[in-house]
């Protein structure tokens, strides 16, 4: 396996949080991979984009205890994945880079650079600013 996916952001800061690298084993996916967006694909763009010129920023994880899980899995219903068992859950969960996640595991990297929140909230409210700059490219 690689070692780790690192992001621009590796050793210091992204929006005033500190990066640090998680284990990808550790992490759980909370939605299916987009293999499209808006009717363009997508997936392979991203995947691509990432081997060619490396992870831009971190993933969004949210660190949360399996009952805050569940708490969002019956708000959210089918549009985020089945649990996993909670004897399998490390406490990490992606709440924005489902995709840039997936590709950290199929090029089998071990680590990936990740921001930590304690509330599912912000990190939602956050995505938008890593979209920003792939407004035009990926994303309307």
């Amino acid at each position: 396996m690689k070692t780790a996916l690192k992001s621009e952001f590796n050793n210091g800061e992204w929006n005033g949080i500190e990066v640090v690298p998680l284990l990808v084993k550790h992490i759980w996916q909370s939605v299916p991979i987009a293999l499209t967006h808006q009717g363009k694909d997508f997936y392979p763009k991203i995947k691509a984009d990432i081997e060619a010129n490396g992870l831009k920023f971190p993933l969004l994880v949210v660190k949360c205890t399996y009952e805050e899980l569940l708490k969002q899995k019956k708000r959210w219903k089918d549009k985020i994945l089945d649990l996993p068992a909670e004897d399998d859950f490390y406490g990490y969960v992606v709440w924005g880079g489902s995709n840039r996640y997936a590709i950290a595991k199929e090029l089998n990297y071990d680590y990936v650079d990740c921001v930590l929140y304690d509330n599912f909230e912000e990190a939602h409210k956050t995505q938008k600013v890593q979209r920003k700059p792939y407004v035009g490219k990926y994303y309307s």
